[in-house]
């Protein structure tokens, strides 16, 4: 008898472990780190777990989550068995909030149609039975000639009456269907190539005795990015520089990402981690090659130059299978990215529309200096020099410049610069007064045998209307020549440096408060009486 109820026992304790328990669970996006081009979401849930296996779905991920980086984290007295994703097509995402706001639109608008078409049809249908009264009257009508009138006069009016509400309001329908169709159109193009569906994680777990879990799950999703962009501050320029960092983001990966952790990143996830293989360059005559047999020149020539491509590949699939489960695998970084997160959580909606974030403002040291070109514009802009520029954590983005409270323009941070210094223009000044004029005594042109001489002068001036004194680079330039008929002399440049090479001719000058400084720069040129020859 006892070995029998154990035999039952036993049955049934091995007919519950084999049957495999469904669960939906239902998980929270709690972090989101931004890519230029692509989004890794964290989301975290717990979910107890039966004894025996069961499998877990994960409802609600986007669709646009790139199956490859998916990795599961659990914790709990059970063991994840596998992991899939899996198209859910009977799901749809939640409704974006524009498009809710263009639906509960278009009702207001159907439900006044409705109101209106309704009015129309009832002065339609007393319009007729004016008619059909008006018909039975004049058969049989004994009235005098002038209650005749009065009766005609008050069909007359009723039925004008009844005519123009009819036309308004047939304009109005007009006018809501126009609307209707607006907003449908836009309904049309904000669901336009938008995968609608969900995507679920089916994960397969095994329990002795039952437990309850703690699971993350985190993936890179496309339909997401950021740009940075920059307000660079400038009050006073004997103090340092302001600058707002900002992120331009966006997303439409068709989930709600609110309150949440958000990081932004310059990181590529879809770059791989693998450093490339040089392989042997192996030599070959393929011009013998090719006369002797084009075919097999083209064979051995894809070895040579395909061949360690090929085989950087191979090494890949090797290296990523030693990984074990890809839901396992971690994810890899570069360790050059730049990364800045949020204090507190944020909200992006899943709308596709940019969103501006301010990230951090700092304090930056800089050095200000004005410089102008006066032959080609007279005015003087302020430059930032900003030293040590790669500790800030810049990255290339458009910077809007703001000096002494007004907007003066736009520039743009570029990685390409390799110098330790950034140089930026801030914009014109309009406190600086800039003029280059001819000095008619000195420009004259003689012809003596077979030569010409032509002689140019200019005088330059900068007033500083400023309240403080100013540093300001001035350039301007002397001709060069490469024909040996032709010659420069009598250069004249007082306090300016001259590369002979280019011509450019810098001053360097500091000017006080309310000072006007003036600079001369003439030259002297000889060239056959043949030529035509621009000296300035």
């Amino acid at each position: 008898m006892k070995v029998t109820t154990l035999l039952v026992a036993l049955l049934v304790t091995t007919a519950a472990t084999a049957q495999t328990i469904t669960k939906n669970i239902d998980s929270k996006v709690t972090r989101v780190t931004v890519f230029p081009q692509g989004a890794q979401v964290t989301r975290v849930t717990q979910a107890s777990i039966a004894a025996g296996r069961s499998e877990l779905t994960f409802t609600g991920i986007s669709p646009y989550m790139d199956q490859s980086s998916l990795r599961v984290e659990a914790s709990g007295g059970f063991t994840i068995l596998s992991v899939s994703p899996v198209a859910n097509k009977m799901h749809d995402q939640e409704k974006r909030k524009d498009i809710e706001a263009l639906e509960t639109s278009r009702k207001v608008w159907e439900k006044l149609q409705i109101r209106d078409r309704a009015t129309l049809s009832i002065y339609t249908e007393e319009e007729k039975m004016l008619e059909a009264n008006y018909k039975v009257g004049g058969d049989n009508t004994g009235l005098k000639a002038t209650d005749l009138a009065a009766v005609l006069d008050l069909h007359r009016t009723r039925l004008r009456d009844l005519k123009f509400n009819e036309i308004d309001y047939n304009e109005r329908i007009q006018k809501e269907q126009d609307s209707i169709n607006r907003i449908n159109e836009q309904i049309t193009a904000l669901n336009a190539n938008t995968e609608t569906s969900t995507m679920d994680v089916v994960v397969t777990v095994q329990s002795q005795t039952g437990a309850t879990g703690d699971f993350t799950l985190s993936y890179v999703v496309a339909n997401a990015g950021w740009n940075p962009s920059y307000d660079l501050y400038v009050d006073d320029i004997n103090k340092p520089l302001t600058l707002k960092y900002k992120a331009n983001v966006w997303q439409n990966t068709g989930e709600q990402w609110k309150d949440v952790r958000i990081a932004f990143s310059n990181g590529n996830p879809n770059e791989s981690g693998i450093a490339p293989v040089l392989n042997p360059l192996w030599l070959r005559n393929i011009i013998s090659a090719y006369s002797a047999a084009p075919a097999a020149m083209y064979k051995e020539l894809s070895e040579v130059v395909v061949g360690g491509h090929k085989m950087a590949r191979a090494d890949e699939k090797n290296y990523l299978a030693d990984q074990g489960n890809v839901y396992y695998a971690p994810q890899t970084q570069n360790a050059t990215s730049i990364s800045f997160e949020l204090a507190t959580p944020y909200t992006v909606v899943n709308d596709g529309q940019i969103r501006a974030v301010d990230m951090k403002s700092q304090e930056i040291p800089a050095s200000f200096e004005y410089f102008c070109v006066p032959k080609r514009e007279k005015k003087a802009y302020l430059m930032a020099h900003i030293p040590n520029w790669l500790d800030y954590n810049l990255m290339d983005g458009e910077v809007n410049l703001y000096y002494e409270g007004t907007y003066t323009g736009k520039t743009a941070f570029s990685l390409a610069n390799t110098d330790d210094t950034l140089n930026l223009s801030l914009g014109i000044d309009k406190g600086i007064t800039v003029e280059r004029k001819q000095v008619k005594d000195y420009n004259k042109r003689v012809i003596l045998s077979d030569k010409k001489t032509a002689t140019a002068s200019f005088e330059i001036s900068v007033r500083n209307n400023k309240k403080y004194p100013i540093n300001i680079t001035i350039e301007d330039q002397v001709p060069v020549t490469t024909d040996k008929d032709i010659s420069i002399d009598d250069i004249s440049h007082d306090g300016a440096t001259r590369d002979t090479e280019t011509g450019k001719v810098t001053w360097k000058l500091n000017i006080p408060s309310g000072k006007e400084q003036k600079e001369r720069l003439s030259y002297t040129v000889k060239y056959p009486k043949s030529y035509r020859v621009q000296i300035d």
